[in-house]
């Protein structure tokens, strides 16, 4: 049969039958002629009213892709008194598809309906990690499908049906689901993780309401969830271990600042002492061995330094406060100040440079290393010269880099005249201890630009690389902007 449902405004209206077959009118024990394009009510059917309106208004104003669970009605014109209704919307948004069987004898539990045995068979089939249970009032077991956990002692689906489901779960565990059970069939449902035999095990124990309305049952869904939960301790022990990796890191930094630092200076301090008061009664040998360890010790209070560095800008997840780029970008520049006299460089700072939320001094040190990067990568008889400047941009323009969408982004770019870097290498420079060039030409711990990654990181913000051989390289970085005061973000 066929029932038209909704109004011109499309809101569910009286259900009128428009289409029905032959056997729909014999079941029914009446002739189509008199109830076709009648109201629902005053064709003779009051007693499907009240079942075919709560299906249709699920049906017609949600729309569910699958057909509603079937029901039992008790029937007048049936043989046995019954019949099942199953509903689905036709297609059109506007009419409803019944399907009417007659029962040939008193229904069962509306759980244990042929139609509703194969959704369940269907469910087990497809998802094999997971078994059902449907019980009735009394506590037996009327089907069971899948794949059921050790809280059983009978784990077989075919052997349950018929059985007592409390008398079938383990004595350890039988007054907890004597109370899921009791509670369940009270109209309660529940929701919970446990632990039978080597199984982990997600449960639902919930209520099943009959045609009338009150509690038919009570279904039980079993997933087996143990692979997951291994997993998941596993990444919790991974996460530890990554906790106590950090504490290690930041002991080390607390030990390198000072243990490892102390006796270097005493061997660069020696060294220094034996050049200047010892250089004039040294062979050129020996000479050049003393030159040599003076400046490996320099390089390894570098390194030190860097890695101390780093392990800081590692460590847990800064305060941000609002950061003026302007001025933290002209602290730097005056802390390379001798540096850039030294080289006859050019720095340029093209304003506006907009204030940021972020950790003043992790990004100081992301901007110092890049303008001594720009400034220490150039050929020898080359002048460097460094433009700094910034745009704001939107996330939406540059997707590649996985930008939140919630933020403006401030992209400041550090341009140099320097040496370039080959497309091959771009993406391997951030890395730690990368290097692309011997120490002898340039010096430096190769920490430089994992350390700005690291910061990046720390602020949701990244990192763009254009360079070109021979011509010079532009460093962008992109940093949140400070959200206006008011505004949604803020």
């Amino acid at each position: 049969m066929v029932f038209a449902g909704l109004d011109a405004q499309g809101q569910l209206a009286t259900l009128v039958p428009v289409v029905a077959n032959r056997a729909a009118e014999a079941l029914l024990n009446q002739s189509r002629v008199a109830w076709l394009s009648q109201p629902l009510e005053q064709a003779g059917l009051s007693w499907l009213s009240p079942l075919l309106y709560q299906q249709a208004r699920r049906l017609l104003t949600t729309g569910p892709s699958s057909p509603v669970q079937p029901s039992a009605i008790e029937s007048p014109a049936a043989p046995a008194g019954w019949i099942e209704v199953v509903s689905q919307p036709l297609g059109d948004g506007q009419h409803l598809l019944v399907s009417l069987t007659a029962l040939t004898a008193d229904p069962p539990s509306a759980l244990a309906q042929p139609q509703g045995t194969r959704y369940f068979e269907a469910l087990a089939a497809n998802m094999p990690h997971m078994g059902v249970l449907v019980v009735n009032p009394r506590g037996t077991i009327e089907q069971a499908f899948g794949l059921l956990p050790g809280l059983l002692s009978q784990r077989q689906p075919e052997a349950l049906p018929g059985q007592t489901l409390l008398e079938l779960v383990l004595p350890d565990y039988r007054s907890d689901w004597e109370r899921y059970l009791t509670t369940t069939l009270r109209g309660e449902s529940h929701f919970f993780s446990d632990h039978w035999n080597a199984w982990r095990c997600e449960c639902y124990v919930g209520p099943v309401p009959g045609v009338d309305g009150e509690v038919d049952g009570a279904l039980v869904v079993f997933r087996n969830v143990t692979e997951q939960y291994r997993q998941q301790q596993a990444l919790q022990a991974l996460n530890q271990a990554l906790v106590e990796s950090n504490q290690r890191l930041e002991r080390f930094a607390a030990v390198a600042s000072h243990d490892l630092q102390e006796p270097l200076r005493k061997i660069q301090l020696f060294s220094q002492l034996l050049q200047q008061r010892a250089a004039g009664r040294l062979e050129a040998a020996d000479l050049d061995r003393l030159n040599r360890m003076h400046a490996a010790a320099r390089r390894l209070r570098e390194l030190i330094e860097s890695l101390l560095v780093l392990t800081q800008v590692s460590g847990p997840a800064p305060v941000k406060t609002l950061v003026d780029l302007a001025e933290l970008t002209l602290t730097v520049i005056s802390d390379l100040s001798v540096r850039i006299e030294e080289q006859s460089a050019l720095v340029e700072v093209v304003p506006p440079l907009p204030p940021v939320l972020g950790d003043a001094p992790q990004l100081r040190q992301l901007f110092q290393n890049l303008l001594s990067n720009a400034l220490k990568f150039t050929a020898p008889e080359v002048a460097p010269r460094v433009v700094i400047q910034a745009r704001l941009v939107a996330a939406s323009t540059v997707l590649d880099l996985g930008l939140s969408s919630q933020f403006t982004y401030v992209e400041v770019s550090v341009s140099d005249n320097g040496i370039g870097i080959g497309a091959a290498d771009v993406t391997s420079i951030f890395g730690w201890f990368s290097r692309l060039h011997g120490r002898q030409r340039y010096e430096g711990s190769g920490l430089g630009l994992a350390t700005v990654k690291q910061v990046l990181d720390n602020h949701g913000g990244s990192v763009r690389v254009e360079s070109q051989l021979g011509v010079g390289t532009t460093m962008r970085v992109y940093l949140p902007v400070a959200p206006v005061v008011g505004s949604a973000e803020s």
